[in-house]
């Protein structure tokens, strides 16, 4: 199976349990010894307390109207729980960071689900009435709604079919593993397979072109404008280890790309450091050249503009792709 921790001996082409929400409990409690589960009121007449009036609290009643709020929205979770207060959230209240629970599928932020498509525009909040009379908004992608699809169509529907039969736990467990360690415990393969109805076997080889596919698509991206992936991937790999994983952990959970194409521009503004030939050597247009001064640096040198440090110019400018 293809290592996906993007080593360089591999083949380059050229350029704990499921969190639940407390249950609501009635603050008053404490003071009520009447009637522990409610209320107790003192009537006073006279400065003297003539009767005490008890009665049930009313519990969980934020929680009845997200409820209301989440059918009539029609959300495809069983509830919404803020991340940081633990309490039950209405539709209109989502954040990115917002934990949702789709029952056997598990826990996973409103980001996330969004990513692996159990959560979109159309179901996700209620619907708005349209004013007639105003201008109808323009409508933008959201960053975290933005995809990179794998070049193989094949594949990357075949690893939505693998999302969309999986629990959300399993499915973080074996992406943690594969990006740790380049594979997935027999414990987390025979939970999946088990979950698939397949056996593991069968399921590692579906998961051994979808980790290719994953792998390909990175390289592409760090290779981009021409350069060795296989250096891109060495420089990150010794360099921004952490970095590395967290873009293998985003391609994964949330389709996209980009932590790839940072590593990319901070390998290419560090060219003149670690691999001052190759800075010297690039094509950065037409007119601009480089140089080596007594200092070691790479310096550039932009018609009608002041010479500047390699990394200054790549920060400003960028590099011509190729």
């Amino acid at each position: 199976m293809t290592n996906p921790n993007l080593t360089s001996d591999l083949t380059i082409r050229n350029a704990g349990d499921v969190w639940q929400p407390r249950a609501a409990s009635n603050s008053m409690a404490d003071n009520t010894a009447s009637d522990p589960s409610g209320y107790a009121k003192s009537i006073a007449q006279g400065g003297s307390v003539v009767r005490t009036e008890t009665g049930k609290a009313s519990i969980g009643s934020t929680k009845d109207a997200n409820e209301a709020q989440d059918r009539a929205a029609g959300v495809p979770y069983q509830y919404a729980v803020d991340s940081k207060t633990r309490c039950r959230i209405g539709p209109s209240e989502l954040k990115d960071d917002s934990i949702l629970n789709f029952g056997e599928r598990g826990e996973v932020t409103v980001a996330s689900a969004r990513a692996l498509g159990w959560l979109t525009p159309t179901n996700g909040t209620p619907n708005q009435p349209f004013n007639e009379g105003q201008e109808q908004p323009k409508e933008e992608v959201h960053a975290d709604l933005q995809f990179d699809l794998l070049a193989d169509e094949a594949i990357d529907r075949d690893y939505s079919n693998l999302v969309d039969n999986t629990r959300g736990v399993e499915q973080h467990e074996a992406i943690s593993q594969i990006v740790e360690s380049g594979e997935i415990t027999e414990r987390t393969l025979g939970t999946l397979a088990s979950q698939l109805g397949v056996e593991p076997q069968q399921l590692q080889g579906r998961i051994a072109p979808i980790m290719k596919g994953f792998e390909d698509q990175a390289r592409s991206v760090m290779g981009e404008g021409g350069f060795d992936s296989s250096d891109v991937v060495a420089f990150a790999q010794q360099n921004c280890p952490d970095k590395l994983r967290l873009a293998m952990n985003k391609q994964a959970t949330l389709r996209q790309t980009s932590g790839y194409a940072e590593i990319r521009q901070d390998y290419v503004e560090s060219l003149g450091e670690h691999n001052p030939s190759a800075a010297l050597n690039a094509d950065l247009g037409n007119g601009i050249t480089q140089y080596q001064d007594a200092k070691g640096q790479v310096m550039v040198r932009i018609p009608g503009m002041s010479e500047m440090l390699w990394k200054t110019a790549i920060k400003s400018f960028g590099v011509r792709k190729s």
